[in-house]
């Protein structure tokens, strides 16, 4: 896991190719549930501390990873942890000052965002 958050700080294009499916390169844990082992209060800190052009390759590599219905199937064992970094991007979003929010709020993956809907929607019925 320590691997992974190296991969969240420094080379985000790895970590994407590294978790999701993509056309080329190899994508060896694809579908291996296995985020939800890392803190995610840690993993929003790297994502956040990280330099802002790893920032797309994250926002991509969550996107990528839990769409098409992959959280709900192959990666069900992560649904709480990926609702755990919306709500932790959300919280940094709404405390974060200038500039800062409306680049933590694009930065929240929206199959992330659909997810949280989901839940609201769940919770009201």
């Amino acid at each position: 896991m320590v691997m992974v958050m190296v991969m969240v700080r420094t080379d985000s294009k790895q970590f994407f190719e590294q978790v999701s499916p993509t056309n080329n390169g190899e994508n060896p844990y694809a579908i291996i549930p296995m985020l939800h082992h890392i803190s995610a209060e840690q993993f929003v800190a790297d994502w956040l501390s990280s330099l802002n052009e790893n920032w797309r390759n994250n926002y991509y590599a969550i996107e990528n990873r839990y769409s098409h219905g992959s959280l709900k199937r192959d990666l069900a064992a992560e649904e709480d942890w990926a609702f755990e970094i919306y709500q932790i991007l959300t919280r940094h979003a709404d405390a974060a000052e200038d500039f800062r929010s409306p680049w933590i709020r694009r930065a929240i993956p929206k199959v992330l965002i659909e997810l949280a809907h989901e839940r609201r929607a769940a919770a009201e019925q």
